[in-house]
């Protein structure tokens, strides 16, 4: 074949082409014309954003939609397993504007908050925890921050929060009717938890009123200073048995003490955490200027209180003792490198028994 006969086939594969375009368009004008035009369908409104959220999803079908959770509900707060312990409705010194909450583990072991709610009285602040967010003994708590965590904000007065689980049970809830229990806006004070469940400027306790159904009633709670209570003497052992051990804590208060959920735990030198005493197994009432003797089940004497963990008991040497209260903030805490066997240790802040 000569090249005068190659541009001939060439120029008959273009026309050919050219007239089964033309054939095609004349056949599906409507359809084409209907595609151009449309305004729905035009390039300047196309949803991007749904095209790139489409490929997550199985053909094409739209995304789980979230139950979001009543705010208006009949239930009381079980106040269990989490709380909230913390709230910055002030926001910070530079920036009125970046509030946060906190939320504290109540129980011993682990909990997924996976599918909770958080949810304010507007319904504009709505916080979906959409993932699986572990609350262990290593991690107790959750800092939510605006901006990055949620959208909306708190307000300063007449403003209410609300904590449910993923079945939508009240858990705990907070009120400002019109103004919070607590926390200081000039001062940009935030307002935490006390072991009762009532509010406190952060560095200042103070009386509160805690309120169920704020609209109905509500009860005067005295705050209870157990952030004073004293880690006193400590046995880790001794010739009888080296599980003869116990921890003795002093009230200093003018008042008797509800212990009722607070923890006790040893710190090993490398840093991990032991449970002595768990918040479900802590109880009794500590009276005022008197000791509360909390041992090992192998203690020779007669304790207030048995250790809820008798795995792992406190060592000789190098071992923290830790008392919570019940968001997980530390009372006392104290740090010892030996005790000799039949040795007890005392804190020189407690007075001699006997005194």
């Amino acid at each position: 074949m000569n090249k005068s006969s190659v541009k001939f086939f060439l120029v008959l594969v273009v026309i050919l082409l050219v007239v089964q375009a033309l054939v095609y368009f004349s056949l599906n004008f409507d359809n084409v014309k209907d595609l151009l035009s449309s305004s729905k369908d035009s390039v300047e409104n196309i949803d991007y954003k749904s095209i790139r959220l489409s490929k997550f999803t199985n053909q094409g079908n739209s995304l789980p939609v979230i139950k979001k959770c009543s705010f208006v509900t009949d239930q009381k707060p079980s106040h269990k397993p989490v709380i909230f312990s913390e709230i910055a409705w002030m926001g910070k010194l530079e920036q009125s504007n970046k509030e946060w909450l906190k939320i504290q583990k109540m129980i011993g072991g682990k909990i997924d908050i996976k599918g909770w709610q958080i949810i304010n009285q507007s319904g504009r602040l709505f916080i979906d925890i959409n993932s699986s967010t572990i609350l262990s003994n290593e991690q107790s708590s959750l800092t939510l921050y605006r901006g990055p965590d949620f959208k909306g904000s708190i307000k300063n007065t007449d403003e209410a929060l609300k904590l449910f689980d993923s079945n939508c049970n009240l858990i705990d809830e907070v009120f400002a009717q019109p103004q919070w229990p607590a926390g200081n806006n000039e001062k940009k004070l935030s307002m935490k938890r006390a072991a009762n469940l009532t509010w406190y400027d952060d560095g200042v306790k103070k009386k509160v009123r805690k309120t169920d159904q704020p609209e109905e009633y509500s009860v005067a709670i005295q705050t209870q200073p157990v952030d004073q209570l004293i880690i006193s003497h400590i046995q880790a052992g001794s010739e009888q048995s080296s599980q003869d051990e116990f921890i003795k804590i002093y009230n200093p208060t003018d008042q008797d003490l509800d212990l009722e959920n607070l923890s006790l735990k040893k710190k090993t030198k490398s840093g991990r955490e032991y449970i002595l005493v768990s918040p479900s197994k802590f109880k009794g009432i500590i009276k005022t200027k008197d000791y509360f003797l909390i041992s090992h089940k192998e203690y020779s004497g007669t304790p207030d209180l048995f250790y809820s963990n008798h795995s792992s008991p406190i060592a000789y040497s190098n071992n923290t003792i830790i008392l919570y209260d019940t968001t997980g903030q530390i009372i006392d805490q104290i740090n010892y490198e030996r005790i000799n066997k039949d040795d007890i240790w005392q804190n020189e802040k407690s007075p001699q028994e006997g005194d």
